[in-house]
């Protein structure tokens, strides 16, 4: 068993006989993996963030697939400088369409997006 599944069988035990409405999971945006984890591989930004995306929509995929909800961490998209670099504008695109390309269809309607900036670094 992967370490996901078995961290969502866990969540799903563990609430097994409590009152909610709803429990959700919190996954970084491909965006904000980007910004943490220096490219050090791919061609361009675009091409690293496509690469990302890719790699989180099956981790996006298993949190709605177990029934929770999926919270998109995306401080990225609220931000105007990261690591002393002028954030360039077509950034915000390119973060966005990353999002749109690693959320599969099922998950649409059962993801939050959280965007808060606060905690970046300056």
């Amino acid at each position: 068993m992967r370490h996901s599944a078995r961290d969502l069988a866990n969540l799903a035990d563990g609430l097994t006989g409590v009152q909610i409405a709803e429990a959700f999971l919190t996954a970084a945006s491909p965006g904000v993996i980007a910004l943490f984890l220096e490219n050090q591989y791919y061609p361009t930004h675009e091409v690293y963030l496509s690469a990302l995306a890719e790699a989180m929509k099956e981790e996006y995929d298993a949190i709605v697939g177990a029934g929770f909800l999926l919270q998109l961490d995306c401080p990225d998209l609220g931000v105007s400088r990261v690591r002393g670099e002028d954030w360039r504008e077509d950034y915000r695109v390119l973060h966005i369409q990353a999002l749109n390309q690693a959320v599969p269809t099922r998950c649409a309607t059962r993801c939050n997006l959280y965007n808060r900036h606060k905690n970046m670094p300056p």
